[in-house]
Formats: structure tokens, C-alpha cells, sequence
């Protein structure tokens, strides 16, 4: 039963070796770091993933998929809001 279990573990799928590589994008919210990833997918269905980082605290990045015009002038079409008002 061991060697299966094993066997299993062998058989799944790798990544790419670890997150998409990200360069900074420069938005105005001094609470958080920002980076976005190169396009990727079909050519009618691009996409980019960004990555937000908190400036303060270990708290963990969180990753957003972008699509259509966001994806293609992130820098443009990405507004940063507060829209739940926690500061």
C-alpha cells in the first residue's frame, strides 16, 4: 500500500518551477507593494497576474488574474480604491 502512495506522489503534475516572475508597478498606495507578471495564455485571452504585498506586517501577498485592458496597460487601467473602507 506504501509504494503506491508513492507511486502517486511521483505521478503528479509539476509547476513551472515557482511563481510567475513580476516586475514592480508603480501605483499610488503607499500601504502595498505591487508587481505584475508578464502577459501569458492565447493571444484573444491574454492575462497577467498581479501581486499585492502589504508594506506593514508578514502578512502573505495576495495574486489577482487581470484580463482584458487591465491586462494589457496594467500600469493605465489598474485603479487602487478603498471601496470597503477599512483605511
Amino acid at each position: 500500500m506504501v509504494s503506491l502512495f508513492w507511486a502517486s506522489l511521483l505521478a503528479l503534475p509539476t509547476g513551472s518551477g515557482g511563481p510567475p516572475t513580476t516586475q514592480p508597478l508603480a501605483l499610488k498606495d503607499s500601504r502595498f507593494h505591487y508587481a505584475v507578471s508578464a502577459l501569458a495564455g492565447p493571444a484573444n485571452a491574454r492575462t497577467r497576474t498581479l501581486v499585492v504585498q502589504p508594506t506593514q506586517g508578514q502578512r502573505a501577498p495576495h495574486t489577482i488574474t487581470l484580463t482584458g485592458p487591465a491586462a494589457q496597460e496594467p500600469a493605465t487601467n489598474v485603479v487602487v480604491r478603498d471601496v470597503n473602507f477599512d483605511g
